[in-house]
């Protein structure tokens, strides 16, 4: 369907079907094992062991951070990290477009950086 709807005409169909095919495959595999790693550790009771007080303090560092983002951006780390969401889950679960899911996602990252006070990845122009 995607070389129906292709913006631009394709010089070489085989190519394209090979890289079209390879493309489908990574996104079902690493779907796959998405959904394995969160079902193999849905039944994990990690919060029961015992907890450093340098863990602890990290942990009580991070949600005080996260506390200070807006509740969209707050919302998009906890379903990309937490729930293991992919952009394109996330847009569908906000009802918003991948990119800016995406997009969403990169801006906590750096703003939660900037709170932390680590040095900022430079954005991309």
């Amino acid at each position: 369907m995607s070389y129906l709807t292709a913006a631009r005409p394709v010089a070489d169909s085989r190519a394209w079907l090979v890289a079209a095919v390879c493309n489908a495959s990574r996104r079902y595999w690493k779907a796959r094992f998405r959904r394995e790693e969160r079902e193999r550790t849905a039944g994990a009771e990690w919060w029961l062991e015992p907890w450093t007080v340098e863990q602890l303090d990290r942990l009580l560092h991070v949600r005080a951070l996260l506390e200070r983002l807006a509740p969209r951006k707050r919302e998009a780390l906890r379903l990309h990290y937490s729930e293991g969401f992919t952009a394109l889950e996330i847009a569908r679960a906000m009802n918003t477009s991948p990119r800016y899911a995406q997009r969403l996602i990169s801006k906590a990252l750096r703003d939660l950086r900037m709170m932390h006070g680590t040095r900022p990845i430079p954005a991309k122009e």
